[in-house]
């Protein structure tokens, strides 16, 4: 019986190496089907192309290779092409662009090596293909819509550091990816860009602590990524947009970096393992629904500048018993942000000096309990390390002391925002469009928060 067997696996083996076959060919652009043979056609499975390849060559490996499984074009260029014999219904295909719908439904094609000239990744390029791992060079700006859709075997992801934008749908239900770095060099995550990648497990987002960039992460960009547990958003990323990640219901750690502005409508709505949320001193608004339905969240800190929190933002956060507000004066509250969630034993901690302001607020004066917190030693410390010149001022401001770039937001004694933007050190800030009175300027920098009053002349 075991001579049987190890027959029997000898003949598999011989015919697995048989069934492999490598084929080079260097040519000019159109030239790949002039350089294969009939039979080729239908046995090659590995190939290296070198020379010059255009849109045509790429229709020629999609259609005609039926059994293509590892292709490697690193050493060939992509030129222009105008016609009708591409890829797509295009005519018009650019050079240094892997085309669009190049490889779509290619299910035998498991590995490819695109080089170090490929500037772009079209539209569809390689949807629903066998891919298991995918290196995007340096040389890469540009990843298209549903570029990588459905690669359900798509286990190993590298986004190269020149990549700025990511399409929408572009890695949509890959189901086999269980761990993506983006790079700070992005400014934008598409709409469903990660969206049901079931087994995604953890998430880094503009990784550097010391880098802003301007990174958007768009609606439902990893919706009902049900394994995710632990997201990290990083300091070059400013909004989050709607949806983001809802439903990612084993979500239970999220880091959120300092110059985040925005949390959009429903962005971790339903995310019921999450027990914790630190919202930055940089968010200004929590749109509706934004953590509705987190059932396990217990504990909740909301940064100083937030001025709207939008209708049932915290809805049926049932398990909530702690909720730390740094805005002094009470922010403007939707309907029903907190329904549903037990104001006699969750905790309503606010600002020195802010209890009656609560008290007296809509909606905030629903807590039974309301205690004042002590001013953090990190806010007085923030404090002192910058200064803010002249003052008073006439026309505009300079601001002395930062590491890094930061996050400037002026506001009026009644708690209007009437400027927001990111600043640099010594940068000249032009308030002249303003009038005259005293305003309160909060810079948040990832040291801390820095606070002063600004007289305008």
């Amino acid at each position: 019986m075991k001579k049987i067997l190890l027959l029997a696996t000898s003949l598999l083996f011989v015919f697995f190496v048989n069934a492999q076959v490598s084929k080079t060919v260097n040519i000019s652009a159109g030239g790949l089907s002039a350089a294969l043979t009939i039979t080729e056609f239908t046995s090659v499975t590995n190939l290296t192309i070198t020379g010059s390849i255009d849109a045509r060559d790429f229709k020629c490996m999609r259609d005609g290779i039926t059994n293509l499984a590892v292709l490697d074009i690193s050493a060939a260029k992509i030129e222009t092409y105008s016609g009708n014999g591409g890829t797509s219904t295009y005519t018009s295909y650019s050079a240094n662009e892997i085309p669009a719908e190049s490889f779509w439904g290619c299910s035998n094609l498991t590995s490819v090596n695109i080089g170090d000239s490929v500037t772009s990744i079209g539209n569809r390029a390689f949807g629903k293909t066998g891919l298991t791992n995918m290196k995007i060079s340096k040389s890469v700006t540009t990843i298209g819509e549903y570029t990588f859709v459905q690669c359900s075997n798509l286990n190993s992801l590298t986004i190269g550091d020149s990549v700025t934008s990511i399409g929408n749908n572009a890695f949509y239900a890959c189901y086999s990816l269980t761990n993506i770095k983006i790079p700070n060099s992005v400014t934008s995550i598409g709409e469903g860009a990660f969206s049901e990648c079931t087994g995604l497990i953890s998430v880094t987002i503009g990784d550097s602590d010391n880098s802003i960039g301007n990174i958007s992460i768009g609606e439902r960009a990893f919706y009902a990524c049900h394994s995710l547990n632990s997201v990290t958003i990083g300091n070059a990323v400013t909004s989050i947009g709607r949806m983001a990640f809802y439903y990612c219901n084993r979500l239970s750690s999220i880091t959120m970096g300092n110059f985040v502005r925005s949390i959009g409508s429903s962005a971790f709505a339903c995310c019921s393992s999450l027990t914790s949320i630190t919202i930055p001193n940089s968010v200004l608004l929590i749109d509706n629904s934004a953590f509705n339905c987190c059932t396990s969240l217990k504990s909740v800190t909301i940064g100083n500048s937030v001025a709207t929190i939008g209708d049932y933002a915290f809805a049926n956060c049932t398990g909530l018993r702690s909720l730390y507000v740094n805005v002094i004066t009470p922010c403007f509250l939707g309907t029903g942000v907190f329904a549903s969630i037990n104001v006699y034993v969750c905790y309503l901690y606010v600002p020195s000096g802010s209890k009656n302001a609560y008290q007296n607020a809509s909606q905030w004066g629903d807590f039974f309990n309301i205690v004042e917190m002590s001013p953090t030693a990190l806010h007085a410390l923030a404090s002192e390390s910058a200064k803010i010149y002249p003052n008073p001022v006439t026309d505009g401001f300079l601001i002395d002391g930062l590491d890094t770039a930061s996050i400037l937001t002026l506001t009026d004694l009644g708690g209007k925002i009437v400027l927001t933007k990111q600043v640099i050190a010594n940068e000249y800030v032009n308030i002249n469009f303003l009038p005259k009175g005293v305003y309160i300027a909060r810079i948040t920098t990832p040291k801390g928060l820095i606070e002063k009053k600004i007289i305008k002349d």
